[in-house]
């Protein structure tokens, strides 16, 4: 029994603040000045009444306490978006959604007409049967002593009454279980169907959830949809856990955008509606359990299909139209009134709040309080069955509800929407063919167009009945392309493409490689009566399937390969014998070209033929290092050997129809490459400082010639030799290709 109310709790404001001063307003617009010891009292009150119990024992129940001072006829008077009133609704824990709450002001933060009538001019403000306004925030101790109503203990949980349902044929609804346990233990949910073949339902595991703090107004807390929609649900955490939704000192991350009745925008560090992450753009996805058919869906924002990143919207209502065309990632379980308070702000010609809404933070978190039902019409339109949710804790106690649900007919028609279509690998010249699938609500029929962008390397024809696609590539054509496909209901217009509801579109990408390589060792030359082997690889076709490469030698009087190698559906490479046979002297080397052929493809790899017998006449056998053949060893013969590289390039050698002048083949192996050079810089590097070096092992001895080297020609040498030993083996390869 309420004992003088107004009177009592006025006794407590000047007791705790030492005569509490209300912050007035005008009667037209609430003040937004902070009051420190209003925020003080904010502070100091920051605690539960919910104290621990121990296990077992019964705790403070603030929801039956709610629902009890609710009953005796107090009110209380508030703001959504001020501190305070958040705060003192927070002293409430989840009985708060029980209080007889009224909101005071118009979205422009002007009263309202309750707020004129019952004469608010400070948040909060509770009234009780005298009528009389107290402004202040209490604690439900404080409110208990004053109405004269004890805060009833209790160790079972409960959860927020679920109206009866509608749920329309093919659209599965989902239904927030917002409960509450007073020992603040985990909660377990169960659910049966007295029908279940009319009417599924089940509760959604191993889901995370996401808390949504926004300043003034309190927190929003959705669950996930981990399962349904993996790639959208781990950006949002990427992001989440990077701090990127958070509002620093440099950064201010808010809500955007305010469309009454639709949806409440955010996400974007720009706060216009244009910025995002640096993760840059992902793709769609769908799942026909996840459809935009009431308040709280929370979904990814995108200007156009595939370009998700950062920003997304909680919806207000149903909204049917956005159904395959933005991905749903979340629902609200509790916090729809700061949901409600940010979509009823007052907003500029573009959506724009007049006042700021910030976003302080998102954080990630196990939710094992609350939960969420998904009921699946099965049956006829008009069917009915009761469905029964159970919460239990972790000490055996539970509470259930039991409430009906009916089957509708679903009058919204979603668009077909593509499946994930991989990258798709071809090889060179050869054909590609694919089949894309797609899948509509209510399997309709469907029609489907590809696109390649002007100047293409790929030819694209598809089957717009059943989406049989085939990409043949240019000839020769090596590397990556794109093009764009679509399903719709019916054919599309050009005008059609700039509305994305109408279809679902996807960018393939496609990846050309050669099938194949062929090499053969050794990779430079062959000694005539020597052997050789080959190597075939796969490069561009994958394991699973055999793979058969014709052979072919350009002069096979002298050099035999085999008809074909054929690789094992297992295996990468496979092997095969080259046979020299042709022993007669020749004057220098011979290049022999072998060349692989097979899946439309064709590749080529040279090797080269030398007499067994057959000295370079670039060489000099007597004295290898002495190209110019004066008798001496010095840095310039490693000036000369490089100029005739920097001339003339890496390449075998020919047979002169003069003697030659210098000997730049100082290995003997009719080809000129780094290693001439190497070979003459180590010869350098090796002799003692101040010797002289002999230019045959079975000459006179020379004069000494480390004199002629100049320090900055030995720092030279030093370099080239490091540059030549890191260089010569990739320039070697390259001269066989």
């Amino acid at each position: 029994m309420i004992r003088d109310f107004s009177r009592f709790m006025g006794w407590i404001r000047k007791t705790r603040l030492g005569g509490y001063q209300r912050r007035k307003v005008s009667r037209r617009r609430l003040s937004l000045e902070k009051l420190d010891s209003r925020y003080a009292l904010a502070g100091d009150l920051a605690f539960s009444v919910a104290s621990s119990a121990a296990e077992g024992e019964a705790a403070p129940d603030l929801v039956a306490f709610s629902k009890a001072i609710s009953a005796a006829g107090i009110r209380i008077f508030g703001a959504d978006w001020t501190s305070e009133t958040t705060t003192q609704l927070k002293l409430f824990e989840d009985g708060a959604r029980y209080l007889n709450y009224f909101e005071a002001f118009n979205g422009d933060r002007t009263q309202n007409s309750i707020g004129i009538a019952q004469n608010i001019t400070a948040v909060p403000t509770w009234k009780a049967s005298d009528n009389v306004n107290v402004p202040a925030i209490f604690t439900p101790a404080e409110l208990s002593a004053a109405a004269n109503i004890p805060i009833p203990r209790s160790n079972t949980p409960s959860f927020f009454p679920i109206s009866s349902q509608v749920v329309a044929k093919g659209s599965p609804l989902h239904v927030p279980i917002d409960a509450y346990d007073p020992n603040g233990n985990p909660l377990t949910f169960t659910v049966t169907s007295s029908q279940p073949g009319n009417v599924a339902a089940e509760i959604l595991q191993n889901n995370q959830s996401a808390r949504v703090t926004v300043e003034g107004y309190g927190e929003m807390v959705f669950q996930l949809f981990n399962t349904e929609a993996p790639r959208v649900v781990e950006r949002f955490v990427t992001l989440a856990n990077a701090g990127f939704y958070n509002t620093t000192s440099n950064r201010s991350m808010t809500f955007h955008r305010s469309v009454q009745n639709f949806v409440i925008q955010g996400g974007d560090p720009l706060g216009t509606g244009t910025g995002g992450s640096t993760l840059g753009d992902f793709d769609d996805q769908f799942n026909l359990n996840l459809q935009h058919n009431r308040s709280g869906i929370l979904s990814y924002a995108k200007s156009f299909d595939d370009t998700n990143d950062s920003q997304f919207f909680v919806t207000a209502g149903p909204t049917r139209f956005l159904d395959y065309n933005h991905s749903i990632f979340g629902q609200l379980i509790e916090g729809d009134r700061a949901r409600a308070g940010i979509n009823r702000i007052a907003v500029d010609g573009n959506d724009r709040p007049l006042a700021p809404v910030v976003i302080q933070n998102v954080t990630i978190f196990n939710d094992t309080e609350n939960g969420l039902l998904r009921i699946i019409s099965l049956g006829a339109p008009g069917t009915t069955s009761n469905v029964t949710v159970t919460a239990r804790d972790s000490e055996g106690n539970q509470f259930s509800q039991t409430f009906a649900v009916t089957v509708s007919n679903d009058t919204s028609n979603g668009a077909p929407f593509l499946a994930d279509i991989p990258v798709l690998k071809g090889t060179t010249n050869s054909p590609m063919n694919y089949q894309l699938t797609s899948t509509d609500q209510e399997g309709d029929a469907r029609w489907y167009l590809a696109a390649p962008p002007q100047n293409s390397p790929l030819q694209i024809t598809v089957n717009s009945e059943t989406g049989a696609i085939v990409v043949q590539p240019s000839a020769g054509f090596v590397g990556e392309a794109a093009f764009a496909v679509y399903v719709a209901r019916g054919p599309l217009l050009q005008s059609d493409l700039d509305d994305s509801t109408l279809f679902d579109f996807q960018v393939v990408n496609v990846r050309i490689t050669n099938p194949f390589s062929i090499s053969v060792n050794p990779t430079l030359t062959i000694e005539k009566g020597g052997a050789a082997s080959g190597t075939v690889t796969r490069v561009g076709v994958p394991l699973g399937e055999p793979l058969t490469v014709s052979l072919s030698s350009n002069n096979p009087s002298k050099l035999g390969v085999p008809t074909s190698v054929t690789i094992p559906a297992n295996q990468s490479t496979a092997s095969f014998a080259v046979t020299i046979l042709d022993n007669t002297s020749v004057d220098g080397p011979e290049s022999v070209t072998i060349t692989g052929t097979g899946l439309s493809f064709s590749t080529s790899t040279s090797i080269n033929i030398l007499d067994d017998d057959t000295t370079s006449p670039w060489h000099n056998a007597s004295s290898p290092f002495d190209v110019d053949r004066n008798g001496f060893i010095v840095a310039l013969d490693v000036l000369l050997v490089i100029n005739a590289i920097a001339s003339q390039g890496i390449r075998l050698l020919p047979i002169p129809e003069q003697p030659v002048l210098y000997s730049i083949d100082t290995d003997g192996d009719y080809f000129l490459t780094p290693l001439d050079v190497l070979r003459v810089i180590n010869f350098l590097g090796r002799r003692p400082s101040g010797e002289g070096e002999w230019a045959s092992a079975n000459s006179s001895p020379l004069q000494t010639i480390s004199s002629e080297i100049s320090q900055h020609e030995a720092l030279q040498t030093m370099a080239l030799s490091l540059w030549l030993d890191d260089e010569v083996r990739g320039l070697k390869q390259r001269s066989t290709r």
